[in-house]
């Protein structure tokens, strides 16, 4: 069995205390670029991540 923890980034998502929120903006656009690309501006400790030991064990 499989379960899937995976939060979804998005403006607003839950943040580790003291940590700014993360922005999310779109850049480009198809009608105006020919391509759709979004900006993000976020801390590594935003949403699901596997090195989560690294953020309050020192030296892993």
């Amino acid at each position: 069995m499989i379960i899937d923890l995976t939060h979804t980034l998005k403006n607003k998502i839950t943040v580790y205390p003291n940590t700014l929120e993360p922005i999310f903006e779109q850049g480009n656009t198809i009608e105006k670029d020919g391509f759709a690309e979004i900006n993000m501006t976020m801390c590594t400790h935003t949403g699901t991540h596997i090195d989560a030991p690294a953020h309050i064990i020192p030296n892993t």
